[in-house]
């Protein structure tokens, strides 16, 4: 078990548009905002796994729970990111548990962020201390994987600026905006994380 203390400023720095971000683990009083983020991210209908869906109070309740209890038990990082009381991003790694001991070293990365806060520099910085983050606390992780759309360029250059490497991709493994899109598979090796 950890030493997990909800709400925990991970770091406070100004994005290049001059906003002030406090990056902090999860605290029960984030509930509301959680399920706000989800539903208004879902609504947009990005790159993420939600396309319009509606999370309510109680699945998002659900999802905390099941959040804290990653963490205690050591397989799992998730960090919310705040512009003053606006959660504007969540970013998590969490341990892969299926394939028993077989997968245990591979945690799945991901990564959100509010529309109106893209372009600032809020997701490398999120993933570079995500990253960082499980290197501490989840102990036997030895590499990263994400899957990103084909059509996400610009995560796609995220991921590659963070050490990522393509390894796979997938024809049609993504329905985007009604259409196939393929599913790019990336893995990084932790001992070579920047």
């Amino acid at each position: 078990m950890t030493n997990f203390i909800p709400g925990k400023i991970i770091e406070i720095f100004e994005t290049k548009k001059g906003n002030s971000i406090v990056i902090r683990y999860p605290k029960w009083e984030d509930l509301d905002s959680l399920t706000s983020f989800i539903n208004e991210v879902s609504k947009e209908d990005t790159y993420i796994t939600f396309s319009g869906e509606k999370v309510t109070k109680e699945e998002e309740v659900e999802h905390v729970l099941n959040l804290f209890r990653g963490i205690e038990y050591l397989n799992r990082v998730y960090l919310c990111c705040f512009a003053g009381s606006e959660l504007v991003g969540t970013a998590s790694i969490d341990r892969v548990l299926t394939g028993r001991r077989r997968r245990r070293h591979i945690g799945l990365f991901g990564i959100t962020l509010a529309q109106k806060y893209r372009g600032e520099g809020i997701g490398e910085k999120m993933s570079r201390i995500i990253i960082e983050e499980a290197k501490r606390h989840i102990p036997g992780l030895t590499m990263l994987l994400l899957n990103v759309y084909g059509q996400n360029h610009i995560a796609q250059s995220l991921y590659k600026k963070l050490g990522f490497k393509e390894v796979g991709r997938m024809p049609k493994g993504l329905i985007y905006k009604g259409e196939y899109d393929e599913e790019i598979n990336m893995v990084l090796d932790l001992e070579d994380a920047i």
